[in-house]
């Protein structure tokens, strides 16, 4: 397979910034996220379009897009933790593969996932790296896979998705008939010269490798009713659990299994699982529904259930544990004492997390985010998926831009991935 970079270069904001936005603040609960990238793969199948006017469309509208979000061509001063919205640009770069999109997604590796995003080297090899960076690719049946890597500190999936949309609209209809982004979290939450908040654990040394793992429909329908005869309960009046808590339940049972089983012994620690959840539209706060940035909190779920734990039983933590945050963040008006539920949550994760003592089993749920919808005028994407991080992670994604399924996204040490694909249980649901 060879690959040929057709261009590499440090895009910029067709209209220069004005400089009464040059700088912009970030928020207390930008400032608490660790600042890894997140990646997003869109995958369309053969275009209509010659690949040298694709090429065009796409750098064209994107570069318009980012005067609307102009603080992603920026660069973060961590000194003062502000982005300098000095217009530097980000990545991007345009590459061509000699092999068809299907032959290349046979062999399902963690490193094929990096050569759609990560060629450039940008974030990598500059000391003050782009906050974001755009990778298209073209392969040779005229499929077209686009890759996108974000600072965590700018954005959430919310923001990020967003991002994705308005420059797709920016391609499919023009500019003008792009919403501006709403940047408004600073002012009412910022950021603090002193957070206390213990670092996340390190993991210098550790492989990482990363595997996509399917629950269809018919699987999470399967693993529901299963889940119910397990416990032996037939009470109906339960609530029925939703997808992306029933998969993580089986998850979470699955690494638990697996920690009981790596430390010999008939007793796991006292696992944590933690899970993000979007606050938009859930406080009283006076902010736009689409407000950009990081808006959400961590649900720290703890499972004193070391042996043999039930599916019914974590589902029901989740549950019970999310409706708790979501009843008190509704009764909130107070942007500090949003900021402060968030920062004791975010605090009590890192410091179990960095302490060892618990099996900390970390997810995000992308679910019903419009990742689907990302339309630059050929349809929308047949896949969308998520690149590795250098830590343990668990992303669920919807499987498809129809139906309910869910796509895992497992990152987990080299060791634990042949442990985990070979578990029966999930064996039995995934496909």
């Amino acid at each position: 397979m060879n690959i040929t970079m057709q261009s590499k270069k440090l895009l910029k904001p067709s209209i220069p910034t004005p400089p009464h936005l040059q700088k912009l603040n970030l928020s207390l609960l930008d400032q608490i996220q660790i600042p890894f990238y997140v990646g997003l793969i869109f995958h369309y199948e053969t275009l209509s379009d010659n690949s040298h006017i694709t090429f065009a469309k796409l750098e064209s509208s994107l570069s318009k897009t980012l005067t609307l979000y102009y603080h992603m061509a920026g660069r973060y001063n961590g000194t003062d933790c502000v982005i300098e919205c000095n217009d530097q640009g980000i990545g991007y770069v345009e590459t061509t593969f000699d092999v068809e999109l299907h032959q290349f997604l046979v062999v399902e590796e963690s490193n094929n996932l990096d050569l759609l995003v990560g060629l450039s080297g940008f974030l990598s090899e500059t000391e003050i790296p782009p906050l974001a960076s755009i990778q298209v690719n073209m392969f040779k049946c005229g499929g077209l896979v686009i890759g996108a890597q974000f600072n965590h500190m700018i954005g959430d999936m919310f923001t990020m998705s967003t991002f994705m949309n308005s420059w797709a609209k920016a391609c499919r209809h023009g500019i003008k008939e792009v919403a501006h982004p709403t940047l408004g979290l600073a002012p009412l939450m910022p950021s603090a010269k002193v957070l206390n908040i213990p670092p996340p654990p390190s993991f210098e040394g550790v492989k990482f490798v990363s595997k996509r793992f399917v629950f269809n429909e018919n699987a999470i329908t399967r693993l529901r009713k299963e889940a119910t005869e397990e416990d032996g309960d037939d009470d109906q009046k339960k609530k029925r659990p939703s997808r992306v808590d029933i998969v993580t339940a089986l998850l979470s049972k699955t690494l638990i299994e697996m920690d009981c089983a790596k430390k010999e012994q008939t007793k796991s620690r006292p696992s944590l699982m933690v899970h993000m959840m979007n606050l938009r539209k859930r406080t009283k706060l006076a902010l736009e529904n689409d407000v950009s940035g990081n808006f959400f909190t961590v649900v720290n779920v703890e499972s004193k259930t070391t042996v043999a734990p039930k599916i019914t039983d974590l589902t029901e933590s989740l549950g019970s544990a999310r409706g708790e945050i979501i009843s008190e963040v509704a009764k909130v008006d107070d942007a500090q004492v949003v900021g402060s539920m968030v920062l004791n949550s975010v605090r009590e994760f890192y410091y179990e997390w960095g302490k060892g003592e618990k099996n900390v089993l970390v997810y995000t749920s992308w679910c019903r985010f419009p990742l689907y919808e990302v339309d630059f005028g050929w349809g929308i994407p047949s896949l969308v998926d998520t690149t590795a991080v250098p830590f343990r992670l668990i992303v669920l994604m919807d499987q498809g831009p129809t139906g309910d399924g869910i796509a895992v996204r497992a990152c987990l040490s080299e060791h634990d991935m042949i442990q985990f694909q070979q578990h029966h249980q999930l064996l039995s649901y995934v496909s």
